[in-house]
């Protein structure tokens, strides 16, 4: 029993402690199997129990390290606009972020997966960009203007992320 120190808690339990460095198991192809060299005696309150060898047997194997990784946040989900079903289409509310300002914004997605983007009451600066035209007025005086698209976006975050670069060309040149 080199290395290992016999310790006595009471007088009927006698306890083996192993070594006091850490015993570190390199990963490797082979199964590992830990047994004990004799029979094992557990006596707790003066009953003796011995436990077979084959119970006692502990196999250990390599594993993969198991990788976890966050659910996949749209960028509409990570600005904060909120998301909800109107029947036919979805609609996106929220404020398009360019630098310090910020803007409110409605994004509605229909059947055929139609994008439309609106911005309330956009900055004045917008009509020195070259996509001004592109702004079509929604009713008289409600203050709302649609992004007429060249191509369309295929999904709402690449709606929100060219929505934002306009506004960015447009405030910082």
């Amino acid at each position: 029993m080199s290395g290992l120190r016999r310790y006595s808690l009471q007088s009927a339990m006698t306890v083996l402690i192993g070594p006091s460095k850490p015993i570190v198991i390199p990963p490797s192809a082979e199964m590992l199997v830990v047994r004990p060299k004799a029979v094992v005696r557990i006596e707790p309150t003066g009953v003796t129990r011995i436990i077979p060898r084959s119970v006692a047997t502990l196999k250990v194997e390599p594993a993969r390290p198991a990788t976890i990784r966050p659910p996949r946040r749209g960028a509409w989900d990570e600005r904060g606009w909120t998301r909800r079903n109107d029947g036919t289409r979805q609609t996106y509310e929220g404020h398009y972020q360019t630098g310090e300002r910020r803007f409110r914004g409605r994004i509605e997605v229909e059947r055929r997966d139609r994008i439309s983007a609106f911005i309330h009451n956009p900055p004045a600066e917008i009509r020195r960009h070259r996509h001004h035209a592109c702004f079509q007025q929604i009713g008289i005086g409600t203050g709302w203007f649609r992004l007429h698209w060249r191509r369309s976006p295929r999904n709402v975050d690449e709606a929100i992320l060219y929505f934002e670069q306009v506004l960015d060309e447009s405030l910082n040149r």
